[in-house]
């Protein structure tokens, strides 16, 4: 049976505490940005945004460069979550309405 230590488990919870934070502080930032610039670009540097940061973290050699890079990923997720919500609650409403006419 998997026994895991209880020391490792705090840097699991800080690496998972990062990416939410960092989501949560760039839904407030970007919010704003999404009116002046659009929905789509801040949809598209996410889309591209959370994949690179992910395949970095797959390079970090020491676990501060992770946290880190699992902190830009958490900025790239909240930038990105509240356009594309946005985005898809408009196709909703616009090609689901117009199938039920």
């Amino acid at each position: 049976m998997l026994q895991i230590n209880s020391y490792y488990c705090h840097f699991f919870f800080a690496l998972q505490a990062t990416v939410f934070i960092g989501s949560g502080m760039a839904s407030i930032l970007f919010s704003g940005a999404g009116d002046r610039f659009g929905r789509k670009p801040l949809a598209l540097a996410g889309a591209v945004g959370v994949p690179i940061t992910g395949l970095l973290c797959g390079q970090a050699t020491e676990f501060w460069h992770l946290l880190v890079l699992r902190g830009f990923c958490g900025v790239f997720m909240g930038a990105s979550c509240g356009p594309t919500a946005a985005l898809t609650g408009l196709f909703i409403l616009l090609f689901v309405n117009l199938s039920l006419i």
